[in-house]
């Protein structure tokens, strides 16, 4: 059977202030009506998922197709939070997009996203990835400055996809 936004309007109810996915129940037992749906996995970012008729949905993804119609390539949130399911959080992204939005990697050694310390030469590197390709933005002897000049190039290379 096709996911629909239909389907799912008939078996689940969203809360949009909350970000939280009800699952209604048609059982003559259960005394709730509804019940809060999604158990985390992942091993860093903890998203939700939801198993529905036999295959396992991220949360976030049935949620915009309840809003929106449609289920885009990616689905992403624009605060970083995987657990924060609220609309104003969730926007359509390509996979490229989605990368772009991520935050800090665990490996990061800086502290400073797109910044590295190159040991031969004795300096912090600034770098970003554009359509699969690495562009040098240059190097400094201070990291700040090497912040300085990835966080000038972000917002214009990935526009509102973004992240520092």
């Amino acid at each position: 059977m096709c996911l629909t936004r239909e389907l799912l309007l008939s078996n689940f109810e969203y809360c949009p202030d909350t970000g939280k996915l009800y699952r209604l129940s048609k059982s003559r037992r259960n005394p709730n009506p509804r019940r809060e749906v999604g158990k985390t996995y992942g091993p860093s970012c903890k998203y939700l998922q939801n198993r529905f008729q036999g295959k396992l949905y991220c949360t976030h993804t049935l949620i915009f197709l309840i809003l929106h119609g449609y289920r885009p390539e990616q689905v992403d949130h624009i605060n970083g939070d995987c657990l924060d399911n609220r609309a104003c959080n969730l926007r359509p992204a390509t996979h490229a997009e989605n990368q772009r939005n991520k935050g800090l990697s665990t490996s990061n050694k800086s502290g400073y996203k797109g910044v590295w310390f190159n040991v031969r030469k004795q300096r912090w590197i600034a770098e970003i990835w554009v359509n699969k390709q690495k562009y040098y933005l240059g190097s400094s002897a201070n990291i700040e400055e090497a912040a300085a000049l990835y966080r000038a190039a972000v917002f214009r290379l990935h526009g509102d996809f973004g992240r520092v």
